[in-house]
């Protein structure tokens, strides 16, 4: 059946726009989502769903407006055009690979994830628009993190947990590392700043290999 209406083919522009933003999604940036996941960077999961959410309003008008435009009248051609068209914008943004692993949640910190990693209303904003620029391709060279396996608000507590898990694993390099200025927490952690392949590795091989259900991944923030 033929489109011969331009409310019909705005229709179709529409569907397209939305194919061409799922399509960033799932090729560019479902492994960062997946990381703000892993990371707990709520703040910066949110931005960037507020992005997606600009995005694809920007590119559905664009879409809409090609498939309106053209004489097509080809469902499937007017399809292909109105995904081609918002397409062109979506290769301007970078975009990476990778797999984050499953979250898991255990016993093991003395205090809650929400205490470990509370940050100020300054941080937040930061973080969200952070969250909001890496679906424009900003940020994406900056993923540095560190495997946290406890947090405590005396700095004495931390170091004798330091000491325990290096005595019980000496095969690991635990330390504990200053605490952020909005933090009142000293984290104890496991080897040093990597990239976020590395990082993860390390975390889930601490987690299920020698037991500390508990660690995360702590992000670098300058």
């Amino acid at each position: 059946m033929e489109v011969t209406t331009t409310k019909g083919r705005v229709g179709w522009g529409l569907l397209g726009g939305a194919v061409a933003c799922a399509t960033k999604f799932l090729g560019q940036d479902l492994y960062w989502f997946r990381v703000f996941i892993e990371t707990r960077e709520t703040d910066k999961l949110t931005g960037m769903i507020a992005s997606y959410v600009v995005l694809l309003i920007i590119l559905c008008f664009v879409g809409s407006v090609v498939a309106a435009a053209t004489l097509e009248t080809q469902k499937f051609k007017l399809l292909a055009i109105a995904v081609a068209a918002p397409a062109m914008i979506t290769t301007y943004f970078g975009g990476t690979g990778g797999q984050a692993s499953k979250v898991r949640l255990g016993d093991f910190s003395p205090i809650s994830f929400a205490h470990a990693q509370e940050i100020s209303r300054a941080d937040a904003r930061k973080d969200f628009w952070e969250g909001f620029l890496i679906t424009f391709g900003y940020g994406k060279d900056r993923s540095l993190y560190r495997v946290v396996v406890a947090s405590y608000k005396q700095k004495g507590d931390a170091e004798a947990a330091a000491k325990k898990f290096a005595m019980k694993y000496p095969d690991f390099s635990f330390s504990v590392a200053e605490k952020r200025p909005d933090n009142d927490f000293y984290p104890v952690i496991v080897g040093e700043w990597q990239l976020y392949g590395d990082a993860r590795k390390l975390k889930d091989f601490v987690t299920t290999k020698i037991g500390i259900e508990d660690a995360f991944l702590y992000p670098y923030s300058p």
